[in-house]
């Protein structure tokens, strides 16, 4: 029986580099940043790991502010969320609640 292997202890690293900057937290980036340095990964990879994390933080942001601004405005909350589950391109399967199943399921991820 063959052990089985993680992932690649960058790849991780690549992975909290991502979280840490969704979720706004300038320590946590600029360690995660030291650390992938430390790993031999080119700046070069590094920029382009933390252009494409801002741009997915900035466009999930973009939708919450705007469903906040709706609320704000007096939409009800449920019409809010139905308008941002039929404008997401990603879908749950609900029959396994596994997230991000097929569009058919037309059931919101968030």
């Amino acid at each position: 029986m063959s052990e089985e292997k993680g992932l690649n202890p960058a790849i991780l690293d690549i992975a909290a580099l991502s979280a840490a900057i969704a979720s706004r937290c300038p320590s946590k980036t600029a360690e995660m940043i030291e650390r992938l340095h430390d790993r031999g990964i080119p700046d070069h990879q590094i920029r382009e790991v933390v252009i494409t994390a801002r741009s997915v933080a900035a466009e999930s942001w973009e939708r919450a502010s705007e469903m906040i601004d709706a609320v704000l405005a007096g939409e009800p909350l449920e019409s809010c969320l139905s308008r941002a589950s039929a404008d997401s391109s990603s879908y749950c399967n609900t029959t396994d609640k596994s997230c991000c199943g097929p569009a058919e399921s037309k059931t919101s991820c968030c």
